[in-house]
């Protein structure tokens, strides 16, 4: 990664990933990779309807059982966990629909975005108790939505409101990463800082006895 670029605000960043433990690396990836997936969808067009349309195949996909489908969605069918894919799915659909989009809005889809990848994710990983992940999950997913909102009063509503937030004193390294990265942007308003974004990756992983 050049040092001029910013962190990618996704545990799926080159910087952040290998804090993963390789054993379930491949999990992981999928996981995010279908929240990747979903916010691509929403990201190629401003009509509500086109959105839904795209969000409500990837929810098909995942429960029709056709075989003529992504990879990545074999990899997601190959578990107990469909219920949370829909409900991602869903908590994308009820962010697209909101008419007009507050920041009571933009909480609710921060909290379940947050909640269930989170959430996944810890389960993953075994590391942490239920809960422990919920602040640093609405943080990242606030920080992450402002980013991408073209109202910058919304945005800017995002960025207090994970100021706001309580800090998580035990994490996994790469939420700890991850965390520290989205109040980093937070704390900055949304203006990118790559180095020292960056610097607060490190200094996760450092905490949690790596070594780079």
């Amino acid at each position: 990664m050049k040092q001029d670029s910013p962190v990618r605000m996704t545990l799926l960043d080159p910087l952040i990933l290998p804090l993963v433990p390789s054993a379930v690396r491949d999990w992981i990836v999928a996981i995010w990779s279908l929240d990747a997936e979903l916010a691509h969808a929403v990201s190629v067009t401003t009509e509500p309807m086109l959105r839904r349309i795209r969000l409500r195949w990837w929810a098909d996909a995942l429960v029709s059982g056709a075989p003529d489908v992504p990879p990545l969605v074999y990899a997601l069918r190959g578990n107990n966990d469909q219920q949370n894919w829909i409900d991602l799915i869903d908590a994308w659909d009820d962010f697209v629909v909101a008419d007009p989009l507050g920041i009571d809005d933009l909480m609710t889809f921060a909290r379940r975005r947050g909640r269930i990848l989170f959430k996944r994710t810890a389960a993953a990983l075994g590391t942490i108790g239920p809960g422990d992940w919920q602040d640093a999950g609405t943080a990242w997913a606030l920080t992450d939505v402002g980013l991408h909102l073209q109202d910058a009063t919304l945005a800017m509503a995002c960025y207090t409101a994970v100021r706001a937030l309580p800090h998580t004193k035990a994490q996994p390294a790469a939420f700890a990463a991850l965390d520290a990265v989205a109040r980093c942007v937070a704390a900055s308003n949304g203006h990118r800082h790559p180095r020292r974004e960056q610097a607060a990756i490190f200094g996760a992983g450092l905490r949690a006895g790596l070594r780079f």
